[in-house]
C-alpha cells in the first residue's frame, strides 16, 4: 500500500513564492485519505482544497508550506474544522504564517520534534514596508475563537512582528493551553488498536508513535516504507 507525500524543498528565508500550493489527495483502505498541501497559499487554493475535502470523511492533512494569504489559510482551516480532519507537519517540514492558521484547525494536531510550526501578526505590504494590520489580526482572532481556542492562543499567534516568526515549542503549547500531539520514534511499536497516549508531564501534550520515514519514490509518492496502520490510527483518533 502506498500513502501520499510529495518531495518538496522549501527555502525558509523566503516568504514570497509565485506558484500556488500543490494540493493532492490519496485514498487508502477503509475510506481513509491522506491530503498533502505543499507550497505557498495563493488565491484559489482554498477552493481547490475544499473540492478535494468533500470527497472524503476521514483524513489527515499534512502541510509543508511557508504560508501565504491569510484569508486562504483560514478558509482551508474552516474546511478542516467542519470535516473534522486531523492535521500534521512531518519531520523537518515547515508550516508557517497562514499555514499555521490552517494547521490549528485540526481536530487533532500532529507534529514531530523536528517539525517547524510558526506564527506572526497579519500585515499589509505598503511598498515593501510590512505594517501590522489591525483589521487582519481581528479577523484571525475571530477565526481562532470559532475553533474554540483560548485567548492565550490568540495572543500567541498574533504577537510576533511581521518580520519575525514565533516558532511553536512543546513548552509554549503547554503554557498557552494548546493541545498538540508529538509523534516520536522512541515509543515501542504497537499493533493497530493499541495506539494510545502515554503519560507526559504536560496534559496538553500527547506522544504518539511516529510512522517510519516518508521516503518519496521516483514518482514523488510515498513508498512502502510508510507505516499505514499507524496513520490509520491517527485518523481514527481524529474521528472519535
Amino acid at each position: 500500500m502506498r500513502g501520499l507525500w510529495l518531495a518538496c524543498v522549501l527555502v525558509l528565508s523566503s516568504l514570497s513564492y509565485a506558484w500556488a500550493a500543490d494540493i493532492q489527495i490519496e485514498k487508502l483502505k477503509d475510506d481513509i485519505s491522506l491530503i498533502s498541501v505543499i507550497g505557498e497559499f495563493t488565491e484559489g487554493d482554498d477552493s481547490h482544497f475544499k473540492n478535494l475535502a468533500i470527497t472524503t470523511d476521514k483524513a489527515v492533512v499534512f502541510f509543508n508550506s511557508p504560508g501565504g494569504l491569510a484569508a486562504v489559510g483560514m478558509e482551508i482551516g474552516r474546511t478542516i474544522s467542519i470535516k473534522g480532519f486531523a492535521t500534521g507537519v512531518d519531520r523537518n517540514a515547515m508550516c508557517a504564517s497562514s499555514c499555521g492558521l490552517a494547521w490549528l484547525a485540526g481536530k487533532i494536531r500532529f507534529i514531530t520534534p523536528t517539525s517547524k510550526v510558526g506564527f506572526h501578526a497579519v500585515f499589509k505590504d505598503d511598498a515593501g514596508q510590512k505594517d501590522v494590520s489591525s483589521a487582519g489580526n481581528a479577523l484571525v482572532g475571530s477565526y481562532l475563537q470559532q475553533l474554540n481556542l483560548n485567548a492565550n492562543v490568540i495572543v500567541y499567534v498574533t504577537d510576533a512582528a511581521p518580520s519575525t516568526m514565533q516558532w511553536l515549542t512543546a513548552d509554549d503549547a503547554k503554557r498557552i493551553g494548546l493541545e498538540i500531539n508529538v509523534l516520536t520514534d522512541d515509543d515501542p511499536p504497537r499493533r493497530p488498536g493499541q495506539f494510545r497516549s502515554v503519560e507526559t508531564p504536560a496534559p496538553a501534550m500527547h506522544r504518539r508513535r511516529l510512522p517510519s520515514p516518508l521516503r518519496p519514490n521516483r514518482r514523488g509518492r510515498l513508498g512502502d516504507s510508510m507505516n499505514i496502520p499507524t496513520c490509520r490510527d491517527m485518523i481514527c483518533l481524529a474521528c472519535r
